[in-house]
Formats: structure tokens, sequence, C-alpha cells
């Protein structure tokens, strides 16, 4: 026999859910107000600033992850 789920599990459990929404909104939102930065630009940011990106490698990392949104 199942127990009945109480008030305060319902309204973790909703937290919760609204909590992820909300991650994911943001990250979307995020994403729409990146600038774009063409391959072109990109190779001369890299081409600019290459030595010191290599110099403080440990603090420009960036995590990336496949988003499915």
């Amino acid at each position: 026999m199942r127990r009945p789920v109480s008030e305060t599990e319902i309204r973790n459990i909703i937290r919760d859910e609204i909590k992820k929404a909300l991650e994911e909104f943001l990250i979307k939102l995020r994403l729409e107000l990146l600038p774009h930065v063409s391959q072109e630009e990109q190779k001369e940011i890299e081409s600019l600033y290459r030595e010191d990106l290599l110099k403080r490698d440990d603090e420009n990392i960036a995590a990336i992850r496949k988003l499915d949104l």
C-alpha cells in the first residue's frame, strides 16, 4: 500500500521543477543575448590574444556541453 504524499514533498517537487524550468529559460536567454562571432572574427581574436590565453590557460577554460533546448 502506498503512503500518501505529504504537502511538503509536493511543494519540494514543484519547487525543483520550477527551478529547472527557470534555469533552462535563463540558458536560452543568455544564448540569445550572446553576440555572434564569425569564424573570421574568432581567428582574429585567437591570433591577437593567443599568448595571453596560453599563459593563463587554467583561467580561460570554458565548460561546453550540448544543450537539448
